[in-house]
């Protein structure tokens, strides 16, 4: 028998074969899907063996259906490894951090493959959870959607969901705290404000990042159409598609977030206000929409692109997400 490895099993996917411990016993059977990453590591503990790896065994006379993971499991799963990233960080970890957040990034993609509209709405009926952590899951699995409707290839679609994740660790602290705060921001915030991209880019080079899509697209995350954006003041089509994805996705989930000062922004209200930013001609330096008071970085080429964002969901994914 060959023995398997951490590598050959994921979260949320069906394992590809019938499974024993060292003694032959059966652990798991073929198309069972592993709900966690501490089953994997207790698994892989204990020793997973397979009679021939690599190559599929015959289906037995009568196949089981796959067992569903239940989609707070996989949420609660994916909070607990990115807090996990995060503390990392902050603690100046860096031997594995990278592979860490690349393979979060992957079984993210992997969800949506496997039942997205089932983790969309866990998210997004989720009000209790730490903002700093909900925030980017939400933004992450909301990127990997439209940049699939957009063809971006499945390894840099990786990229920009690992950017998702990680746009904002330079400033956790300070979101926190203003996610708690009536106020406008003081100086000495928005100060910190823009400078957090950068300061996000020197951690992720810190830890190990090579990746030069995933370090753009975190630096240029709040560039603006009109070129009133930081750090690099781009503007319209100079902005990479990446950087464009990443902020309507970002802007959506902030609008849909309650603050002290606010309650949450209902999500036809949200995409109607961003349409209404996206509209404005681009020689207009301060597009403020009609009635909300939210961070108005919302960055896309055309109106289209955001109009493709809500097409693209299905009817029941819209009743999921909040949309009428």
């Amino acid at each position: 028998m060959n023995r398997l490895s951490a590598s050959d099993i994921r979260v949320g996917e069906p394992i590809q074969w019938d499974c024993y411990d060292a003694a032959g016993t059966l652990l798991l059977r073929k198309g069972v899907l592993v709900a966690s990453e501490r089953q994997i590591e207790g698994l892989i503990a204990r020793g997973l063996f397979v009679s021939q790896k690599g190559i599929t065994p015959e289906p037995p006379p009568v196949v089981r259906p796959a067992e569903r993971v239940s989609p707070f499991h996989i949420v609660e799963e994916f909070k607990r490894r990115l807090r996990g990233i995060f503390e990392g960080v902050s603690s100046g970890q860096s031997s594995d951090l990278t592979e860490r957040i690349l393979k979060l990034s992957r079984d993210l993609q992997a969800v949506c493959d496997l039942d997205a509209d089932a983790v969309l709405g866990m998210m997004h009926l989720d009000t209790e959870s730490r903002y700093t952590i909900m925030h980017p899951l939400y933004v992450a699995i909301l990127v990997e959607l439209i940049a699939r409707v957009k063809n971006v290839p499945k390894e840099q679609r990786q990229s920009i969901v690992a950017a998702a994740l990680t746009a904002n660790i330079s400033i956790i602290e300070l979101q926190e705290q203003l996610q708690k705060q009536a106020g406008t921001l003081d100086d000495a915030q928005k100060a910190e404000m823009r400078l957090h991209t950068v300061r996000a880019v020197d951690q992720l080079l810190t830890i190990g990042v090579q990746d030069d899509l995933w370090i753009t697209t975190v630096l240029h995350h709040h560039e603006k159409i009109d070129g009133s954006g930081y750090p690099g003041a781009q503007r319209g089509e100079n902005i990479p598609l990446s950087v464009r994805i990443l902020s309507l996705a970002d802007t959506y989930s902030a609008m849909l977030t309650p603050r002290v000062y606010r309650s949450a922004i209902l999500a036809r209200d949200a995409l109607r206000d961003i349409l209404r930013i996206l509209l404005k001609p681009a020689t207009d330096s301060n597009p403020k929409p009609a009635t909300h008071n939210y961070p108005k970085s919302a960055t896309c080429s055309t109106a289209k692109s955001a109009t493709r964002f809500l097409c693209y969901f299905p009817k029941s994914r819209r009743s999921i997400m909040g949309f009428c």
